[in-house]
């Protein structure tokens, strides 16, 4: 907290999570723009969502699991839920207290 952050545009996407096609599309750009690859290879981020788009992910990632490198594979993401309506409900009944 000491130091100033830096903030980075990630921009946008006008892709339909809900259409599998465009969640490929944006899936294979996270990959390709925003997983670190060192010397080591890929590194792993988080990608959030609900859990009907963690799931829609999870089985795209598997869908590509026969690509010929980590890229391919989307290996780089690691899909995960994030049940922003309970959070939500839960700082406002803390609020409330």
């Amino acid at each position: 907290m000491a130091k100033c952050s830096t903030d980075y545009p990630l921009g946008l996407l006008f892709k339909d999570e809900n259409k599998t096609s465009d969640l490929v599309d944006t899936l294979r750009h996270l990959q390709k723009e925003y997983v670190p690859k060192g010397p080591d290879g890929v590194s792993t981020v988080l990608v959030g969502g609900d859990r009907l788009t963690e799931g829609n992910c999870r089985n795209i990632q598997w869908a590509f699991s026969d690509g010929a490198t980590k890229e391919d594979r989307l290996e780089g993401l690691i899909f995960k839920f994030e049940d922003w309506h309970a959070i939500r409900n839960l700082f406002e009944v803390s609020n409330k207290l």
